[in-house]
């Protein structure tokens, strides 16, 4: 649905082309985009592929699909059913108004029709739309803030001497293991043992208060649980909300927490500096409920590491992780790549063909780059997302869709959304549990962890599988504007080729945290392999000496320099150059 300051699009199918080109000039005229059909097919076809604001629909035309039918179709499909729908038609029958609304139309337009009372009854609809969308989109809104709380919350309203529950959000049926059609039918009492229930009678009746009670589960299970309790004016009835906290965790969360300090990976994650203990935490936050997951970081971040460590340690772990690069998606190619398609949907389809959503069923999504995608799209997911539901290419038959999406970028989406770039609605549904990926720059004290992992896992019978100390500075002094990923690239050409290409320390600039630094001059270090059988005190010394004098000769044998690009000072670099014979080089210190 577009905002109150976009052009509004209406879809007329008339087969009659003057009275079509006629509407047609006058909306325009009042500033609407138009697009036209000339029969039921070709509208509903529209309407799939681009879906209007609102569509006039001529009753009598020809063909299988007169406009009551087509309505139908357009009702029962997800993408189109609630776009509202006024029929133009010069029956004045009641019997044939009766069957028009039943079919699912919202208005009637008499033929021959008078301007003003399309542009009234048009505006008046699209107004409604409008604010019917912007009250969905706030209270879609309120309940994903409602489920990505870890504490439970519900909604009651005092009747026949109980709190009957209206409303109640996941963590709910995740502490008290009913599903929510159960909640919906008990009473907040009938969460409680009989010795708390006239209790939490009371405290509901407070106008604000707190309690330490015994709380029981679907399989008579007692635990303690703490609620806090408040009246409320929900839809215009007097209401009771209650926050509900398993106290039970406490325990188990001071136990992760304890854990997680001073680890030195977590899942896939690799790192102990005090940023990755504050990641550890967000990711194990995010593991343990079902809402969206946004990660935001530099490109070699690690944001897809992140992203199956989200999912290993969820309760879909035992179900796939598929991982999409948006930024290789065409437009063309996005339904079938995302929802599938069905044989014969188009030339070339030989058989069906399950989509992301049909490979990820059960278990995560993973939306890298999703800053790339177009606004199309962008509108095409959020309706899965929102709904949960979608129809591959080629099908009529919706299909329920039981994923959860991790979305991540390295792109500034709230000035993409500014730009016209991003939909704000589609960051507001993926902005729920928002966790940044610290760039490399931020965490140094973790490159001699990661080398050490790199080698072990990739340096297995090699030679040279060991890093000099001398070396390990230098890669710590490197600003990384690759991340992990350019570090794990250096290394492998350690191993290959002897040779260590290295970042000098960069000018100190201030950067955003979605901006990458420019490449810089690189210099290159180029050393021998170390044999298997050489003791380890001659290998380092032979390394040591080669490096001194690569890095002096680079440096035309000036000391000042030399001893600044190696983290040293002059003095130590005198004294090594005497311990391996290096003084006869021209002094130019």
């Amino acid at each position: 649905m577009t905002d109150e300051n976009t052009t509004s699009t209406i879809l007329i199918a008339d087969d009659q082309p003057g009275s079509l080109m006629m509407l047609i000039s006058f909306l325009e005229s009042n500033g609407y985009s138009i697009m036209a059909a000339l029969n039921g097919e070709a509208a509903l076809e529209q309407a799939r592929r681009f879906p209007p604001d609102l569509i006039l629909l001529d009753v009598l035309m020809p063909g299988a699909m007169d406009g009551f039918e087509t309505c139908r179709s357009l009702k029962q499909d997800p993408l189109t059913r609630d776009i509202p729908v006024i029929f133009l038609t010069v029956l004045d029958q009641a019997v044939d108004k009766v069957a028009g609304f039943a079919a699912g139309g919202l208005d009637f337009i008499s033929k021959p029709v008078e301007h003003a009372e399309v542009l009234a009854r048009v505006r008046t609809h699209l107004n409604i739309r409008r604010l019917a969308a912007a009250l969905q989109k706030e209270n879609e809104r309120c309940r994903s803030l409602a489920d990505v709380m870890f504490d439970g919350m519900l909604i009651a309203q005092h009747q026949d001497n109980c709190f009957r529950i209206a409303e109640a959000n996941r963590a709910m049926s995740d502490i008290f293991a009913y599903t929510a059609e159960e909640l919906l039918t008990m009473s907040v009492e009938d969460l409680f043992t009989p010795d708390a229930r006239s209790r939490i009678k009371e405290k509901l009746r407070q106008s604000e208060t707190s309690a330490q009670l015994t709380g029981l589960r679907k399989d008579g299970t007692r635990f303690p649980l703490e609620i806090r309790c408040k009246p409320v004016v929900w839809q215009e009835r007097d209401m009771h909300v209650a926050v509900i906290q398993d106290k039970t965790l406490e325990k188990e969360n001071l136990v992760l927490r304890a854990g997680l300090k001073d680890r030195y990976r977590f899942g896939r994650i690799i790192g102990k500096s005090p940023v990755m203990q504050d990641l550890y935490e967000l990711i194990a936050r995010a593991a343990a409920s079902d809402a969206t997951v946004l990660l935001l970081g530099e490109s070699g971040a690690g944001k897809e590491i992140a992203a199956r460590t989200v999912h290993e340690q969820s309760e879909r772990r035992n179900h796939a992780f598929v991982a999409v690069n948006c930024g290789a998606i065409s437009r063309d190619l996005f339904e079938r790549e995302f929802f599938g398609h069905r044989k014969g949907a188009f030339t070339g389809a030989d058989c069906d063909k399950p989509g992301f959503f049909d490979a990820a069923q059960g278990g995560t999504l993973f939306l890298d780059e999703i800053g790339e995608l177009t606004l199309s799209m962008q509108a095409a997911l959020l309706r899965v997302i929102e709904h949960h539901e979608y129809i591959p290419v080629g099908s009529t038959q919706v299909k329920h869709s039981d994923v959860r999406i991790i979305a991540a970028t390295h792109r500034n989406l709230p000035e993409l959304i500014r730009s016209g770039k991003f939909r704000q609605d589609f960051y507001f549904r993926l902005d729920l549990l928002t966790i940044r990926i610290p760039p490399l720059r931020e965490r140094k004290e973790d490159i001699p962890l990661l080398t050490d992992h790199f080698l072990e896992h990739y340096g297995k019978g090699k030679e040279a599988n060991r890093i000099p100390d001398e070396i390990t500075e230098m890669l710590c002094s490197a600003e990384w504007p690759g991340n992990v990923r350019e570090l794990y690239h250096a290394l492998e050409r350690w191993l290959i080729m002897g040779r260590l290409e290295l970042r000098p320390r960069a000018a100190k600039t201030a950067l955003s945290k979605h901006e990458i630094p420019d490449s810089e001059p690189r210099y290159l270090i180029s050393l021998p392999p170390v044999r298997g059988d050489m003791p380890l005190e001659q290998a380092m010394e032979m390394l040591e000496k080669e490096l001194i004098v690569q890095t002096l000769r680079q440096n035309l044998w000036r000391k000042k320099e030399t001893a600044a690009r190696l983290g040293i000072n002059r003095k130590t670099l005198y004294q090594k150059m005497r311990k391996y014979g290096l003084e006869s080089g021209a002094d130019k210190g």
